[in-house]
């Protein structure tokens, strides 16, 4: 084997990688930007129908299927429905791109790959709503409201295997460990580098940032929420423990001070989706130096 010709082999795939970036600059834009413009309405959704709920407005409590249930039952509802599968067909494909062809340039260390893999992992969840929204769209627009059940099934098979119960409280220690990333993310403000900045105003960038912080934090302690069930889930071997967004909001609610505590998780998962929003217009989605 020449070893030279193995020593330069990550270089030559990089230089392969950002070429192909460079060639399909145009659509990998455009798909990245209508993606990012449908995972704002469904977080959005999510947010605002829990500030409505905190608030005594009604609303309710739901994941990303309820939030997508309840775009489709409103008027024109499979209008929407059909194009928001589109821009979360999109999302799916800007994920996949950003894990096989690292627009961004982050490299191939073990940051850098746990990133782009769970920026793969994403895509997945992102296809499973995308064949949601069009599903309910030909169905006329009505489906089930989300919930937690989906989860619980997984849950209860895997408890039934041989370390199941094991993998399911790694998997909620490392739930738990992206929501304290997230706090970090947002203390450091990391998320910034991602935006055009010379193309914001100075008022929209101050701001951008303060939603994005805001909007981090919530999706953390949500996630955190969310891996502690899991946690729970393996201890007391009980797949109804499991949670997703919709649970994690509802044991926000049952606290002391639940609806003041809901309300301002709920707030920040609507900044969150702002958020997303300002990636759809101002994220750099094409190498390092794109304008």
């Amino acid at each position: 084997m020449n070893p030279t010709s193995t020593a330069t082999r990550p270089s030559r795939v990089a230089t392969h990688s950002r070429r192909a970036v460079h060639r399909h600059a145009s659509w990998i834009d455009k798909l990245a930007r209508i993606g990012y413009a449908a995972k704002a309405a469904v977080y959005v959704t999510i947010g605002v129908l829990a500030v409505m709920t905190a608030a005594g407005f009604g609303g309710d409590l739901t994941d990303s299927k309820g939030a997508i249930a309840a775009i489709g039952s409103k008027p024109l509802g499979g209008v929407f429905l059909v194009v928001l599968g589109i821009g979360l067909i999109g999302y799916t494909v800007w994920c996949i791109v950003f894990a096989w062809l690292d627009p961004d340039g982050e490299g191939t260390s073990g940051k850098a790959l746990a990133k782009r893999i769970g920026m793969l992992g994403s895509g997945l969840v992102h296809a499973g709503l995308a064949y949601t929204a069009l599903h309910m769209a030909l169905a006329g627009g009505s489906g089930g409201s989300g919930g937690s059940g989906g989860k619980q099934s997984v849950t209860a098979k895997l408890l039934q295997q041989p370390f199941g119960a094991l993998l399911i409280g790694i998997v909620g220690a490392a739930v738990i460990g992206y929501g304290v990333y997230q706090w970090v993310k947002a203390y450091r403000a990391d998320f910034t580098k991602l935006f055009k900045t010379e193309k914001m105003s100075r008022t929209v960038s101050r701001t951008s940032v303060r939603i994005g912080k805001a909007g981090i934090v919530a999706r953390g302690v949500v996630f955190a929420i969310i891996g502690y069930f899991l946690i729970q889930t393996a201890v007391q071997a009980d797949p109804s423990e499991t949670k997703g967004i919709d649970g994690a909001l509802v044991e926000l609610a049952n606290q002391p001070y639940g609806s003041w505590l809901l309300g301002a998780v709920a707030l920040g998962v609507v900044a969150y989706g702002v958020y997303t929003l300002i990636l759809a217009r101002y994220r750099r989605t094409v190498g390092k130096d794109r304008s």
